[in-house]
């Protein structure tokens, strides 16, 4: 399938050439992964999302745990 794309500010293609040439690939090449990767990332929309959500597990962990915590990696009192 192909798609246009119009648009698109002349500071953002630069950055998205760049970013394409940083990583030894076609302008048309990075996009296409980007894009590809968006949509993995999203999954389904915000009901799979919130799925995913529900079904993780459960931990019973207090702030002040996890501050001690912190605390302790830091080095602090």
């Amino acid at each position: 399938m192909q798609v246009t794309l119009r648009g698109l500010s002349p500071e953002a293609h630069t950055e998205l050439k760049a970013r394409a040439k940083a990583r030894h690939q076609s302008l048309n090449a990075y996009i296409l992964t980007v894009l590809e990767r968006e949509v993995e990332d999203r999954g389904g929309g915000i009901e799979t999302v919130l799925d995913r959500i529900r079904a993780s597990p459960k931990y019973n962990v207090t702030t002040d745990e996890i501050v001690a915590a912190i605390r302790e990696v830091r080095g602090e009192p």
